[in-house]
């Protein structure tokens, strides 16, 4: 994923890299940074698309793993697109739409909202599109909004909102602890959050117009800053910093935030 981020629009998936102001594009590594990995010289100022595709169903999560992008879609299924764009429909059927993905040692992590009788779920499946397990989470709001993101290389951190907290569960769906989150955070769902190294955890509330820094350990805030236009979505792309998307009624951007003090480049 060296220099590409790739997000979701309704029924589009786009495939972009991150360019700096003179043209290059910017090598970015998809693994964790190590203290001995040096930053790029230059932070990205712009986009270059590389390839745009229609779905069949409205998409609300994407998540690059090995080689392939793995799509999920309202109406329950997965859909798999190699680095070549071929598409292999409804990889995985599922009862439920799929709001998150992730993926870690060849294990995907599906998170789907409740129905009319039944809670959230977490299913994990094998990269063969095996089911392996499922548990339960809470109710999720009715804009989702939640991410996870995989911590220690043997924890799932997923958010509820609702309940105003991070649940940090095992592979294999066993609650370890639960971290509070600041009183300031919606319950409405326009939340969403992304990894800050093993301990951290940064949240965006587009209700709120807040991004906020939190430790995974007690939830104590890091720090808080006020965004606008409202975030909207936010992913990783080096040990220090974000790219995060903005929107309004009349501005649609990105923006890099410094995850060590909070500001805005």
């Amino acid at each position: 994923m060296n220099g590409h981020w790739y997000f979701a629009d309704s029924d589009i998936i786009v495939k972009a890299e991150l360019l700096t102001s003179d043209g290059k594009t910017l090598t970015v590594s998809n693994q964790p940074a190590t203290l001995s990995t040096p930053l790029p010289p230059k932070l990205p100022t712009r986009l270059k698309l590389i390839r745009e595709m229609k779905t069949d169903r409205y998409c609300s999560t994407v998540c690059y793993y090995k080689g392939y992008t793995y799509i999920g879609q309202n109406g329950g299924a997965i859909d798999r697109v190699d680095q070549l764009g071929k598409v292999d429909k409804a990889f995985i059927r599922l009862r439920k739409s799929v709001v998150n993905l992730t993926a870690h040692e060849d294990v995907l992590f599906c998170l789907m909202p409740a129905g009319s009788t039944s809670p959230s779920e977490i299913s994990a499946y094998d990269i063969s599109g095996k089911f392996l397990r499922k548990w339960n989470h809470p109710r999720l709001p009715p804009y989702y909004g939640s991410r996870m993101f995989v911590i220690n290389n043997s924890q799932l951190a997923v958010g509820d909102w609702t309940g105003r907290q991070i649940i940090i569960y095992s592979f294999t769906g066993d609650v370890i602890r639960r971290v509070p989150c600041p009183a300031s955070l919606t319950e409405r769902g326009n939340v969403t959050m992304t990894s800050c190294g093993d301990g951290y955890a940064v949240i965006s509330d587009r209700s709120a117009a807040i991004v906020v820094k939190i430790s995974l350990e007690d939830g104590e805030v890091i720090w808080s800053v006020e965004a606008d236009p409202e975030p909207c979505g936010m992913i990783r792309y080096n040990k220090h910093h974000l790219v995060v998307a903005h929107w309004s009624s009349t501005i649609a951007d990105l923006s890099i935030l410094d995850t060590q003090t909070g500001e805005f480049d």
